[in-house]
Order: C-alpha cells, then sequence, then structure tokens
C-alpha cells in the first residue's frame, strides 16, 4: 500500500487498485486522517497491488469508522465500487424518519 495524490498518481498496473475516502452522511472527500480535504481537485489516495488487499482494507476501515466509506478505483481511473457500513445507513434512516437531519444527503427509503 502506497499513498500518492490524485493527481499525482503513478501509471498503475492492470491488478492495482487505488481508494479514497469519504464521509458517509455528506459524501465529502477525506484526507487519509479522516479529516475534511482542503483541496476537493486533488486529494489522497492508497494504491494496493489487488482488489482482494484494498476490499480486505476498505472492510476494516469502515469498521474502524462507521461515519467513512471508501472509494475504490481501478487502474484505469473509473470508479468501480463504493465500501460503507450498511448498518449507519440504516441508523441515518431511521433518525430521518424520527426528523432528524442530514445536511445535504438525501435518503430515499425504498
Amino acid at each position: 500500500m502506497e499513498s500518492f495524490t490524485k493527481n499525482s498518481l503513478p501509471k498503475l498496473k492492470e491488478s492495482q487498485h487505488y481508494l479514497a475516502l469519504a464521509e458517509l452522511r455528506t459524501g465529502i472527500i477525506l484526507d487519509l486522517n479522516e479529516n475534511y480535504n482542503s483541496n476537493p481537485d486533488d486529494y489522497p489516495v492508497l494504491i494496493f497491488d489487488s482488489f482482494e488487499e484494498i476490499k480486505e482494507f476498505a472492510e476494516k476501515k469502515i469498521l474502524e469508522n462507521p461515519d467513512v466509506e471508501c472509494l475504490i478505483y481501478n487502474h484505469k481511473q473509473e470508479f468501480v465500487e463504493v465500501v460503507f457500513n450498511k448498518g449507519q445507513i440504516e441508523e441515518q434512516k431511521r433518525k430521518l424518519v424520527n426528523g432528524g437531519n442530514f445536511g445535504n444527503k438525501i435518503i430515499v427509503k425504498t
């Protein structure tokens, strides 16, 4: 696992993926210390050598902090998947039904 910013990514091998962190409630991109990133056009990312490695990291990260989501991209910088704590979404839905405020994020009950 290596750390770069999105605009300074090296050419990735086909098996490599990178991950960015975002706040689950708002979708705001975070730095690697889980603080709001000061530059939304260039944000820190972590590069992993395999999809399995990045998924394992993401699943641990959302258990450590359920308010964070992990955005996974492939070697072509194409979005692949978002990993988030589904229990946290259910909690937010319950709060919304009970009059909670979630900033700019709208959750639609299906």
